[in-house]
This record gives structure tokens, C-alpha cells and sequence, in this order.
């Protein structure tokens, strides 16, 4: 299972504790469990500090050849929102996603940004796919609840590789690159949103 809780030291910061927590429950429920968390390097120093007092310990690796090893051997992912979902998605490791930043940061962006997700490749695809936890709903609870659903054989799990599936044949069909395309797919979003 990986554990992907961001690049930048805030999203460290605020996901970490809840994501420490999350393992644990699962490593509970599921203790043959093998947790993995690719970092980058300029943050391994401070995700190790952290990690320490945590019951259950990922395995901590860095480098994209160690990310995309992880990626292949990976049954689930929890991940921070951004460009990790969409590389999850990709490649075909179902996930729950989780942003939580400052209370000054949420407010500000439910001002400024409306849309129905934040999760690119939700955006892409139109539909909430890949579960979403923002801000206060980012418990240990709903997190092992959401990761445990996609983790078994089931209906979540079914769902998101379908999606996956399709989020994968869109952007190899819908143009130049899935970098371009996902792009495309936000801005057009956003076109739609009424000003504020």
C-alpha cells in the first residue's frame, strides 16, 4: 500500500498525522501489509522524523526508479491531492485522496475556485472516481474506511480501475500528451465556473 503524502513541506505537515493514523488502522485490519512511501529527497530528513513515532512504519524510498517499482507492486494508494493521483491513476492503483492545508488556504480557494473536485483525475474524467477527503474530512476513520473499500475485491475497486481505464484511452486519444490533456480538462472547468 502507498503512502504518498505530498512534495511540499506543508502538505507534509498537514497530512502526515492523519495519514500515520490511517496505516495503522489498516496494518490492524490487514497485518501482512506492506507499506511504502516515495519521497523526495529533499524531504525524506523531515517524513523520517515524523514517521518515528508512528506505530506502523513505511518503507521510505526514493527516486523515480524506486516510485515506479512501488507503483507496480502497489494493490492501493493513499495520496495527497495533485499530480500523484493522476500518476496513480495511470498506473492503475486505486486510491483515496486527501488535501489539507491552513485554514486561510481552504477558505480562499472555496472563494476563488468552484469546482466539483479537486482531484485531476476526477477533473478529467467528469466524475468522482477516486474518493476525496478536503480539509476537516480528512479523519483516520474516513481515510481507512475509503482505502480499505478499494484495497479488497469489490465494487470501489471495480470502479476506479474502470475509470482508470477510461481516464487512460482519453488521454492517449484526446491529443498531444496527458500532461497537455490534463491541463486542457482543468481549464475547461474552470471556464465553466461563474465569476465571484
Amino acid at each position: 500500500i502507498l503512502v504518498l503524502p505530498g512534495s511540499r513541506g506543508s502538505e507534509i505537515r498537514h497530512l502526515m498525522p492523519a495519514f500515520g493514523e490511517t496505516i495503522a488502522r489498516i496494518a490492524r485490519a490487514l497485518p501482512r501489509a506492506r507499506f511504502v512511501l516515495p519521497a523526495v529527497p529533499r524531504l525524506v530528513e523531515a517524513i523520517t522524523g515524523i514517521v518515528a513515532s508512528w506505530p506502523v512504519k513505511p518503507e521510505i524510498v526514493t527516486g523515480e526508479a524506486a516510485k515506479l517499482a512501488a507503483f507496480r507492486q502497489a494493490r492501493a494508494a493513499l495520496a495527497a491531492s495533485g499530480t500523484a493521483t493522476l500518476e496513480l491513476a495511470l498506473a492503475q492503483v486505486p486510491t483515496v485522496a486527501a488535501y489539507r492545508g491552513a485554514g486561510w488556504e481552504a477558505a480562499l480557494a472555496r472563494r476563488l475556485i468552484k469546482l466539483p473536485t479537486v482531484i485531476l483525475p476526477n477533473l478529467i474524467l467528469g466524475e468522482n472516481v477516486v474518493p476525496e477527503f478536503i480539509q476537516d474530512d480528512v479523519t483516520p476513520d474516513a481515510l481507512a474506511l475509503a482505502l480499505t473499500a478499494v484495497i479488497g475485491d469489490g465494487a470501489a475497486r471495480d470502479r476506479q480501475l474502470d475509470g482508470f481505464a477510461a481516464l487512460e484511452h482519453r488521454m492517449r486519444s484526446a491529443g498531444p500528451s496527458p500532461a497537455a490533456n490534463a491541463v486542457d480538462a482543468a481549464l475547461a472547468l474552470l471556464r465553466q465556473q461563474p465569476a465571484s
